[in-house]
């Protein structure tokens, strides 16, 4: 999404979240989680939603993590 709005690379994509380029790659990598901060960020700067940033899914009921 953020190359799509012309943010090509993981500098550029960092400097506008607020975070390093570190940060950026291990996310966009699957290395890590986002935290709840970089989530509300990239909410914000792209002004969209959750569910249109991230694949929501849902907690199976009775499930256990």
């Amino acid at each position: 999404m953020m190359r799509a709005r012309g943010c090509e690379t993981a500098s550029a994509q960092a400097a506008l979240l607020g975070v390093t380029v570190s940060t950026v790659t291990r996310v966009c990598s699957g290395h890590v989680q986002p935290s709840g901060a970089f989530v509300a960020r990239a909410c914000d700067v792209l002004d969209v939603g959750l569910a249109e940033l991230f694949e929501v899914i849902p907690a199976s009921v009775g499930s256990v993590a």
